[in-house]
């Protein structure tokens, strides 16, 4: 069988091969694709895939959510090789697969074989990235201590995050996946860039996501209302209300 595969999810060409050798007057009986979690033991595990000689090749009860998924190429009589590509590589495809072939002998004994184990990883490119703001407001001012941004996506291997602004995205603001506007004041508004990426098998895939940061500035109104009150022995006194309003 194959060395360890990684594939990316949703790998059209995604391929298992067991080859085998046989000697001269033996017969292949069948040969099976055997699959296990990562984590558990081949045990007595049911195939999910069967091939035999002069029958189509089919995919096993065991191995239904493979259906529609997968193209299954029979051994035949001048090739050994059994294989099975994936026509869409998906998360639950990430196992451990081993291929077991039942041969007689030239005695007529019935015989197994099994191949080493091959590994299945699959890995995602960096997708579905968001940002959210703390204190999650449409509009700042210098009343707000910070306002913390986290960007999130999904990945494996685990996204790598970096910031920018919009105006000048040669400088990096910042590494991970969090970054806080410390001075809270108008020159700092602007859009806010989270760019991820991860790499996979020596390529690297990104994305980016962005979010408007709109800090104003704070006004304070002073209003003065004059008046006067009649206190005791008939004396007038004056008095102002102050009142004080902050707005953009």
């Amino acid at each position: 069988m194959n060395q360890n595969i990684t594939g990316l999810l949703g790998n059209t060409d995604t391929n298992l091969t067991c080859a085998f050798f046989i000697e001269k007057g033996e017969k292949i009986i069948s040969v099976q694709i055997i699959v296990k979690n990562i984590t558990e033991d081949f045990g007595d595990k049911n195939p999910i895939a069967i091939f035999k000689p002069e029958e189509a090749a089919k995919v096993h009860t065991s191995g239904n959510y493979l259906l529609g998924r997968v193209t299954l190429t029979n051994i035949t009589a001048t090739s050994t090789n059994a294989s099975m590509t994936f026509n869409e590589l998906k998360c639950i495809d990430e196992k451990d697969y081993m291929c077991q072939l039942y041969y007689n002998d030239m005695e007529g004994a019935t015989l197994t074989e099994k191949s080493q184990t091959t590994r299945i990883l699959v890995k995602v490119d960096v997708r579905d990235l968001t940002i959210t703001k703390q204190p999650n407001k449409t509009q700042y001012d210098r009343n707000t201590a910070q306002i913390k941004l986290t960007c999130k996506g999904n990945g494996n291997p685990e996204p790598t995050y970096k910031w920018f602004r919009e105006e000048n995205t040669r400088i990096i603001l910042a590494w991970g996946n969090i970054y806080i506007i410390e001075d809270v004041k108008q020159n700092n508004s602007g859009m806010y860039i989270c760019e991820a990426y991860n790499t996979i098998d020596g390529i690297m895939y990104n994305t980016n996501y962005s979010v408007d940061i709109a800090i104003g500035e704070s006004v304070i109104l002073f209003v003065k209302l004059y008046g006067s009150v009649e206190v005791l022995e008939g004396k007038k006194h004056s008095i102002a209300l102050l009142f004080v309003n902050v707005s953009y």
